[in-house]
């Protein structure tokens, strides 16, 4: 069966049904083919991307991100270069001043501000506090792209 497969409704053929089926009559395991989706739909739940499935050799193998700001979702926002550039100082420092993407990108304070402001529109970023203390922080969750 193929990744892609796997984010829809399957069947589920157990490698071994003699272990299965006790195991899923004590609830220790769920219904055959389920797995997959629910880990998807969990996933999305926490405002997380949908993990990856991949079938490495005889290993099959599943990432489930941490963060919902991945390479992949910064390049489906659409972001100018600037913006990027701030997302990754965002992604290592955890915040970001009006002043330091002003410094990182050689703008003025204006463009920094409309470029906050795409951001905050994208749903990449929330302002925090006010006037000179004014910071930015990443949102909690994805938002819907």
């Amino acid at each position: 069966m193929t990744p892609e497969l796997l984010k829809l409704p399957h069947a589920s053929l157990p490698r071994n049904p003699l272990i299965a089926e006790p195991l899923f009559r004590i609830q220790y395991i769920e219904k055959a083919g389920t797995g997959t989706t629910d880990m998807i739909e969990d996933c999305l739940k926490a405002g997380l991307p949908e993990p990856k499935f991949e079938q490495s050799g005889p290993s099959f193998v599943v990432t489930i991100w941490r963060d919902w700001l991945t390479d992949q979702v910064i390049e489906q926002l659409d972001l100018s270069d600037r913006e990027k550039v701030g997302v990754n100082i965002l992604r290592l420092k955890g915040k970001l001043t009006s002043a330091q993407y002003q410094q990182e990108t050689n703008v003025s304070r204006q463009t920094a501000s409309r470029d906050f402001d795409n951001l905050v529109k994208k749903g990449v970023i929330e302002r925090c506090g006010e006037k000179k203390s004014t910071f930015y922080v990443k949102r909690r969750s994805m938002p819907q792209i």
